[in-house]
């Protein structure tokens, strides 16, 4: 079973917004996951746990994203997967192990099953959604919007995407994520948030599979950091090449 952690992104605003429209409150929150248009690079650290207790020794990466049809994940530790790589190339997905030459190439059915289907929750490309309005809901207090996706093609891995925003600044709290047949496949918590440069990031998600609901994984995220990214790192034929950053 493949083990993927892929980024994704969202910029804090200073006052608050309300309801703007639901295309714009979308854009604002994806901006906490990272930098907007531009190419950065960030860490990260994925645990999963069962019945509370860990299943395996945490993985660690880097992820070098450069845009949603470019990005490329570069697996450190534990020593059972460091040198393992992913690479988003367009709407292609390959995996790369250390101890083949050959790339591997990831299917439709890989990403929506296990822990696999982690890179496809984080790397969700608005631009291919329709975006509304959903009933809005109050949790522990705090005042959240519902922010709806709706494919516009069917090669993208969810259907339809929910959204539980922070009413005054789009700051995410909940996603569920739906197949096609309306079935429910994923639900993140993004627990907690990191302050850097003026800005505020994603620093937790916890994900959790509705059919397997004793288990959940917990990706951290940390060290963002912009960088120029050249686009021919993120070529399949590139992708055991060695890296600069």
């Amino acid at each position: 079973m493949f083990r993927i952690i892929c980024l994704t992104v969202f910029l804090i605003l200073n006052v608050p917004l309300a309801f703007a429209d639901a295309q714009t409150d979308v854009e604002n929150l994806t901006a906490f996951r990272g930098f907007k248009a531009q190419s950065f690079i960030y860490d990260v650290r994925m645990h999963s746990f069962r019945n509370g207790a860990p299943l395996r020794a945490p993985q660690v990466g880097r992820i070098y994203f450069k845009d949603h049809k470019q990005i490329l994940i570069n697996f450190t530790a534990p020593e059972r997967t460091k040198g393992r790589r992913i690479l988003f190339e367009d709407k292609r997905m390959w995996l790369s192990l250390p101890k083949s030459a050959r790339s591997i190439r990831i299917t439709a059915q890989d990403k929506l099953l296990g822990e696999a289907s982690i890179a496809d929750v984080l790397n969700i490309n608005i631009v291919l959604y329709k975006h509304s309005y959903g009933a809005s809901e109050i949790v522990n207090g705090v005042n959240y919007k519902r922010l709806i996706l709706e494919s516009t093609s069917k090669k993208n891995a969810y259907a339809r995407i929910e959204f539980l925003a922070r009413q005054m600044d789009n700051r995410p709290f909940m996603g569920f994520f739906y197949a096609r047949s309306g079935k429910l496949l994923k639900v993140a918590e993004y627990s907690d948030f990191l302050e850097s440069n003026g800005r505020s990031f994603v620093a937790r998600m916890v994900l959790t599979d509705p059919i397997f609901n004793d288990r959940e994984t917990v990706v951290d995220f940390y060290n963002y950091q912009l960088k120029i990214l050249p686009p021919e790192m993120f070529r399949a034929s590139a992708i055991r090449n060695p890296l600069k950053y």
